[in-house]
């Protein structure tokens, strides 16, 4: 398969995760959430995430989905959870800032999906070691959002 095809099945599968988890919090308008909103930006725009949700009890969280996890990827993740939180703290207000994946059996490929899920088991353990500087909250798989924003 050829790079540019590859890119653009990836994109074909983030996009539909994206509409998946949109469909949910409509669905979820009415007796849990409160507003969001969809790639809402920050910072002069310099960081964007899939969703900020702002929950009726008042909780705000902001959410970045991916489709499949790397290292570099939760890097990257990382820097947006820093600047979206530095945007809140000026504002005084405190944020929830979560990755968002897949459920286990929908991860990743095949081929992928076992090892995606050490990695993503792995860095739920470090960003809630102490000892290792996070930004994200956590790293939740569809099914634990949706049960959070139930809570």
């Amino acid at each position: 398969m050829k790079k540019r095809e590859s890119n653009r099945l990836k994109s074909i599968v983030g996009n539909a995760f994206n509409r998946k988890i949109r469909q949910y919090l409509e669905n979820m308008k009415e007796e849990y959430i409160k507003e969001y909103k969809t790639e809402p930006k920050y910072n002069n725009k310099q960081f964007r995430a899939d969703f900020e949700i702002e929950l009726k009890n008042g909780v705000l969280i902001v959410i970045d989905n991916t489709t499949t996890i790397r290292n570099d990827r939760v890097n990257q993740k990382q820097f947006i959870a820093y600047g979206v939180k530095k945007h809140f703290e000026a504002e005084e207000k405190t944020v929830k800032f979560f990755v968002v994946v897949p459920n286990k059996e929908k991860i990743g490929t095949k081929k992928t999906r076992e090892k995606e899920i050490k990695t993503i088991e792995r860095m739920k353990t470090k960003i809630k070691d102490k000892k290792y500087e996070s930004f994200i909250d956590d790293i939740l798989y569809l099914d634990e959002l949706l049960e959070m924003l139930k809570k």
